[in-house]
């Protein structure tokens, strides 16, 4: 978040205050919070942050056809792409459409910030993410081949579910898709950094 201190920052004809508000969950200790936007709320206008951006078509696979190539065989495995959709920066001249009112404490007077970064709840969020993944891989296609198709075909918004016919193939894969996605950082302005965190599937040395 930036905190707007600009008095001309603060109010503007063309703005978006974004609603929030924050789901408890006790039984999880390492995320007991979680902050939920809503683009969708409308203003005394009638008008909504979602219904402002253009309109963009789905450039990722369905979810079923995922599913059912990674079954097909002997071993796979999921891949998480951690905190991916805020790992995208907003171009500084479209931040006054992601206002939030916030404050420090119970005590503290209330701040108007903007968010920096792509955020959950508005209509781009699911296209971009994708869109950035996809990209990555085909600037980094010639030093990662082995992984280009997957990045292209399997990747379900921030979720990778692949396989593969053995256990070292299942190794391979994932060391290139960790690669990959370290080399990705850098590559462009937006500044992402991606870390993966897998979870092994049916991988028992027992069958090997």
């Amino acid at each position: 978040m930036k905190e707007v201190l600009n008095v001309d920052e603060i109010t503007s004809d063309d703005e978006f205050f974004l609603p929030y508000h924050g789901v408890l969950r006790s039984g999880n200790r390492a995320r007991p919070l979680r902050v939920v936007f809503n683009g969708s709320q409308k203003t005394d206008l009638n008008i909504s942050l979602n219904y402002v951006p253009s309109k963009v078509g789905i450039i990722q696979e369905d979810l079923f056809s995922i599913r059912l190539r990674a079954r097909k065989h002997a071993f796979f495995f999921s891949c998480d792409i951690r905190h991916m959709i805020r790992q995208i920066e907003i171009n500084p001249e479209k931040r006054h459409f992601q206002k939030i009112l916030w404050k420090q404490g119970p005590n503290e007077p209330v701040q108007i910030y903007k968010l920096k970064t792509v955020t959950y709840g508005t209509t781009p969020a699911c296209y971009l993410s994708t869109r950035l993944s996809k990209q990555f891989t085909i600037d980094e296609e010639d030093n990662f081949s082995i992984v280009v198709n997957i990045v292209l075909q399997d990747v379900y918004l921030d979720d990778i579910l692949i396989g593969c016919s053995s256990l070292k193939e299942l190794e391979i894969l994932k060391s290139e898709l960790v690669q990959e996605c370290h080399c990705t950082n850098g590559i462009s302005p937006i500044q992402t950094v991606i870390c993966l965190v897998f979870i092994l599937i049916h991988c028992l040395k027992k069958t090997m």
